[in-house]
């Protein structure tokens, strides 16, 4: 099977969906030669693969970002001649996609929390979701909570064309030595005897605010600051609220430094209301620290039992969910891990490769 990829979240930093990308389509390369890919790409990238059945194309970007780019650019180039199956890991199809199609829906947050978007933006990837969902002829998402979302949200897709995989933590993902941890509390003037966390794309479905908010009584108990890591999406969130006493506000971070950032954290904090799957949580439970969540997402459906969960992200709850946790810290952190730790080969990219590998087809 021929297959072109559409590789455009591949560049401009860490996301979601570039990690899905890189990390799948490594492991497929690895576990079978049975397909080749090309990934076309908006610039040039130096991929980790070394594979005979992987080969790379750079369509330069048309101004007015990826729907432009992917149908201007990538669209004339799935030649039919060329390839058997285009496949989309990121939400849309191009318009008149000439290849059979699979497409990659990790979420649909736009439908189940209206107010994170804009009424511009729901509109938008409402339309576009319509136009490629009847389009594909496979569509995967990230777990059965996802599956139940699109079709929960978009009835009219027949439910045996929707799949859910799990996806996988990349084995990078280890607790980082004393030594790491004492330098990147220096780099960060991390100067409390504890630290919470808490690193995503800060939507108000995930209760950043209400965190801030349940600082002052944590520290009223307990000698602890609050570490921010993401890019700000909600409005509420001012810059005042960001410099509150004790928080400490960090755009991003290298890739180099995660392990070091979960590593540090005594608790780390994700009470998101909405997730397709969730990297953040299980890559601090790899690091050995635990996470505290919400209930109600595919959170819910794959970390229940290793995880602090909560039903609502009501300020006082979660204060008194951290308290008593760091009352009992070294206990509870024990029972907590040991239990991940029987999870964890679960969650590897190999599984969700070979997971994917008969699906991969018209």
């Amino acid at each position: 099977m021929r297959i072109a990829v559409d590789g455009y979240e591949l560049h401009g930093g860490f996301t979601g969906v570039g990690r899905y990308l890189r990390s799948l389509l490594k492991n497929l390369l690895k576990v079978s030669r049975e397909n080749s890919y090309t990934l076309f790409l908006r610039e040039p990238l130096a991929t980790p693969w070394e594979s005979e059945t992987l080969e790379t194309r750079v369509l330069f970007p048309s101004r007015g970002g990826y729907t432009l780019w992917q149908n201007q650019r990538l669209r004339p180039a799935l030649d039919p001649k060329l390839f058997d199956l285009f496949w989309s890991p990121n939400y849309n199809l191009p318009l008149s996609p000439p290849l059979p199609s699979l497409l990659t829906v990790h979420d649909v947050s736009w439908k189940a929390l209206p107010e994170d978007y804009t009424f511009r933006d729901r509109f938008l990837r409402d339309l576009k979701s319509r136009l490629s969902f009847p389009k594909a002829r496979k569509i995967f998402t990230d777990s059965s909570h996802g599956r139940g979302e699109i079709l929960r949200f978009y009835p009219s897709l027949p439910p045996e064309k929707v799949y859910p995989v799990p996806l996988g933590i990349e084995e990078s993902f280890h607790p980082a030595s004393a030594e790491e941890v004492t330098l990147f509390r220096r780099r960060y003037n991390l100067k409390a005897s504890r630290v919470l966390g808490f690193l995503g794309t800060f939507f108000p479905r995930r209760h950043v605010g209400a965190l801030i908010s349940v600082l002052p009584a944590v520290r009223r108990e307990c000698d602890v600051e609050l570490l921010l890591v993401g890019r700000n999406a909600d409005p509420s969130l001012t810059p005042e609220v960001l410099s509150s006493s004790g928080v400490r506000w960090i755009d991003r971070l290298d890739e180099a430094e995660l392990n070091s950032f979960y590593s540090t954290l005594s608790l780390f904090l994700y009470p998101s209301s909405y997730e397709g799957f969730g990297f953040p949580p299980m890559e601090a439970l790899c690091c050995g620290t635990p996470p505290l969540l919400l209930s109600g997402s595919s959170l819910e459906e794959y970390l229940t039992g290793c995880s602090l969960f909560l039903e609502e992200a009501q300020p006082e709850k979660i204060s008194r969910m951290i308290l008593d946790y760091l009352d009992h810290e070294e206990d509870r952190k024990r029972s907590l891990l040991s239990r991940w730790n029987l999870m964890r080969p679960c969650f590897t990219w190999e599984r969700t490769a070979k997971e994917y590998l008969p699906l991969l087809a018209p």
